[in-house]
């Protein structure tokens, strides 16, 4: 009997191992690697810290793929065994989640430099070559690293938390650790939440457009505005193309956002150019490289134009950086020449960030370049400790004279910096001194007042020799 009862307790030992460690490397299992996990939270003191890392074997697929999966489970092996070896001792739990992903509790975490190093010397010991049947193999390890005070996340988010780390660390290159930053994290969710709801803000109308105005600098007088989308959004308010733009693009949703704004300006620009025909206000639109790619861009900027009635070169399409770095792609000069043919404006943004590709201005039929803000920054004239600015927008303004292109300066903020520009013989510009970016209201009230003081002008001309010819008449009779 009571070696039955010393069989049953071996029986149930083996089964509880069987049920709390990996079958293949022996190592402890997911649900082992949790209960230890919850062990420390539970005997946890106020201010003690905890770190986990977790790995992933880098090229690992490839060894399955290529010799097979026997030879894969035998890397699993040696592998778990060299990082047994180097962590047991010094009393980090190191336990394998699945595939080839491992997780490591840090024994003694006291700050972000000791879950660091348990990083650095886990990706050491992976980097070592194991020969396996004649197979001199070489992996690396991605590592997401979290390190934080007990207490401020649950077992749950910080699993979530190095999870979302590992997966930075292989977006980086692999072969590298990542350390969780909450800033990053609360970013990134909220990028997800914004590409998930984009298609619905679409269809509900939550986009609208702003307008900022383009003027001639030598009079302020209005030229055109520029085309900029907004998303009135129902948790963030209004928020900017800088945090949604790259998202439409990645989803794909950047064409039917792109029609919706290119239509929806050319409606605008016509009802101004019918109300104000001396003054022919062109509206500026941004178009991005994906756009560009396609030819339906083309069809879409001649029906844009048609149904509203607005004379094509009121219409300037501004074209990124982006689409100069990558002009000799297939396809996409033959594009931009389609667009030309059509007889809208065309305008690169940004011009002299370094990614303008000066054989853009060769080859292609640009009408306008915009000069970088940056570069706007540094002109100031009371301030002439910084002429690489100066001689930069300088050396700009002259390139774009003798190749007889159009000039906007963008970012101007200040009357210095008007003034530099004005005597430096910049046509035009935009930026906060002459207005932000408002509704469409705001731009028909600055050209309202341009058409004022025009017709007021019309009238004093003309008034000038009917004075003149009373005046005569006047000194005959005396």
């Amino acid at each position: 009997m009571l070696q039955d009862i010393t069989e049953r307790k071996r029986l149930h030992e083996r089964l509880r191992h069987q049920a709390l460690h990996d079958p293949l490397t022996q190592l402890p299992n997911r649900m082992l690697f949790f209960d230890r996990l919850y062990e420390e939270f539970d005997r946890a003191r106020p201010g003690d810290r905890i770190g986990i890392c977790y790995l992933d074997l880098d090229g690992f697929k490839t060894v399955n793929d290529s010799l097979g999966h026997d030879i894969g489970d035998e890397l699993l092996v040696r592998v778990a065994s060299r990082l047994h070896q180097r962590l047991a001792p010094v009393g980090h739990v190191l336990a394998r989640m699945g595939g080839d992903e491992f997780v490591i509790l840090v024994h003694g975490c006291r700050g972000p430099a000791d879950a660091i190093a348990v990083a650095e010397a886990v990706m050491q010991v992976v980097r070592s070559p194991v020969d396996i049947a004649g197979h001199q193999l070489r992996v690396t390890a991605s590592v997401g690293v979290v390190e934080h005070e007990m207490g401020s996340m649950d077992p749950a988010e910080l699993m979530k938390a190095v999870d979302t780390t590992l997966y930075w660390a292989k977006s980086s290159g692999k072969n590298q650790w990542a350390l969780f930053d909450p800033e990053r994290s609360a970013r990134e969710i909220t990028r997800h939440m914004l590409a998930a709801t984009m298609p619905e803000a679409l269809a509900q109308g939550d986009f609208v457009i702003e307008y900022q105005p383009i003027v001639e600098l030598a009079t302020g007088r209005p030229l055109g505005a520029e085309a900029l989308l907004r998303w009135d959004h129902p948790r963030f308010g209004r928020i900017g193309p800088d945090q949604f733009v790259d998202l439409a693009e990645e989803t794909g949703l950047i064409d039917q956002l792109g029609r919706w704004v290119l239509v929806r300006a050319c409606e605008q620009a016509a009802a101004w150019h019918r109300a104000h025909p001396g003054l022919a206000p062109l509206v500026s639109v941004n178009v991005a490289t994906r756009q560009v790619r396609d030819l339906r861009l083309v069809d879409e900027v001649r029906g844009a134009l048609a149904a509203t009635g607005l004379p094509a070169r009121q219409l300037q399409l501004e074209l990124t950086e982006n689409t100069a770095l990558n002009i000799s792609e297939a396809g996409l000069a033959e594009n931009l020449r389609a667009l030309a043919s059509t007889g809208v404006r065309l305008a690169i943004d940004d011009f002299g960030t370094g990614h303008s590709n000066l054989a853009f201005l060769r080859h292609m039929p640009v009408d306008t370049v915009k000069i970088a803000g940056l570069f706007i920054e540094g002109l100031h004239p009371s301030r002439p400790a910084e002429p690489v600015d100066v001689d930069l927008v300088d050396t700009m303004l002259g390139l774009a004279t003798r190749l007889g292109l159009d000039v906007i300066a963008e970012g101007i903020e200040t009357e210095e910096q008007l003034a530099q520009l004005r005597a430096m013989g910049c046509p035009s510009g935009q930026g906060f001194l002459f207005a932000r970016p408002g509704p469409a209201a705001d731009f028909e009230r600055m050209l309202a007042s341009a058409d004022t003081r025009d017709q007021a002008a019309e009238r004093h001309a003309a008034d000038v020799p009917a004075q003149a010819t009373r005046s005569a008449q006047g000194s005959k009779r005396r």
